[in-house]
């Protein structure tokens, strides 16, 4: 789960594992009607083309390299290549849908409308909930100095169009 220090949580292991049943797919069954899926906490995985059965993705793998000669490395290898690609282009795609100036314009808004502290840019905080929504936002957000000349040039502006109006 993420938190608020590591927004990304801790993924690493979950991707391994991710990979690696990726790969194993094509090796391993459902468990039959009259099979356990568990064995307490753990899971149990089937091989498909005899009866054995393990606990761990360990084992399987070792399984199906000593009995039947498949050594899955080079497909989990195949797998992680694959994902860091996936990995790339979502990096690319989410950059591409930043746009900064409407970013800093919905920024200035938000501020101006709701009398949020300037400073608010500056806060770990509101750094990490950028980030969640958009993890390529890094580094977007304007700094105090350039949001607050940003609220004087639309104070200027506002201010003439509301005595006009008045």
């Amino acid at each position: 789960m993420a938190s608020l220090d590591d927004p990304e949580g801790s993924i690493v292991s979950q991707d391994t594992t991710t990979t690696t049943l990726f790969a194993l797919e094509d090796h391993i069954r459902k468990p039959q009607q009259s099979e356990p899926t568990h064995k307490g906490k753990n899971r149990l995985f089937y091989c498909a083309y005899c009866l054995w059965s393990g606990q761990s993705i360990t084992n399987i793998r070792q399984h199906l390299l000593r009995k039947y000669d498949i050594a899955l490395e080079a497909v989990i290898r195949m797998a992680r290549v694959t994902i860091s690609q996936t990995t790339e282009l979502d990096s690319q795609v989410l950059k591409k849908v930043l746009n900064k100036d409407a970013i800093n314009s919905a920024l200035l808004s938000l501020i101006v409308v709701r009398n949020l502290p300037f400073r608010l840019v500056e806060s770990k905080e509101f750094h990490i909930f950028c980030k969640i929504l958009n993890p390529e936002a890094q580094n977007l957000i304007s700094l105090y100095s350039i949001l607050r000349s940003q609220i004087v040039k639309s104070w200027i502006i506002h201010k003439d169009i509301v005595r006009k109006k008045l």
